[in-house]
């Protein structure tokens, strides 16, 4: 498929994730969130800088028309489906949207190609044709998913959690959810950027 420059990235983020977990499952230090809360920030920050620019140094190796077509995907310009947008007393529906469906237009021609540069802990990703079409943001950090027990108000003791089967004081490491903590990307398309809405 063209994508063997890859491995060594695939490689490089499994030891990060492999790290992340020893330390923050595992560890007894970071059983209590108060204890690694800035860490956690740190690491957030750090291993999301570190993931930015190996990417942008992978995908350099990558032919450009491979890389478009799968941010277009992402980011769901590629007319698999349609958006509703609905807030503030207003709305915008690309069924009926002219100025989306010249973005759609050019994004998906010949034309056009994908530029893409480490943005803070993120890669940002602008397809242009000579003009700039539509920015994607894709931001790299580590997920949390619950792993402490940080719901409602701070509480003294413990108190049991249905869940986990467990008495958990506030800040605790839940010992279920936890196995979830993970590698996290989202993908942001700024249509209002693009003019859209």
């Amino acid at each position: 498929m063209g994508f063997s420059p890859l491995k060594g990235i695939y490689s490089e983020f499994d030891n990060i994730l492999d790290a992340v977990r020893s330390f923050y499952v595992y560890s007894e230090e970071a059983n209590m969130w108060q204890n690694v809360a800035t860490r956690w920030k740190n690491d957030c920050a750090e291993y999301g800088l570190s993931a930015a620019q190996s990417v942008v140094n992978a995908l350099e190796t990558l032919d450009n028309s491979k890389i478009k077509q799968r941010i277009i995907k992402m980011a769901g310009l590629n007319y698999d489906e349609e958006i509703l947008l609905i807030g503030k007393g207003d709305y915008c529906c690309s069924l009926f949207n002219d100025t989306y469906a010249d973005i759609l237009r050019r994004v998906n021609s010949e034309e056009s190609v994908v530029e893409y540069k480490v943005n803070g802990k993120g890669v940002l990703f602008t397809i242009t044709d000579g003009e700039d079409i539509v920015s994607i943001e894709v931001p790299f950090t580590l997920q949390k998913n619950g792993a402490w027990y940080l719901c409602g108000e701070e509480y003294e003791g413990t108190i049991y959690h249905k869940k986990e089967q467990v008495d958990l004081a506030y800040g605790q490491r839940r010992p279920k959810k936890s196995k979830e903590i993970n590698t996290s990307t989202n993908t942001y398309l700024n249509l209002k950027k693009a003019g859209v809405c």
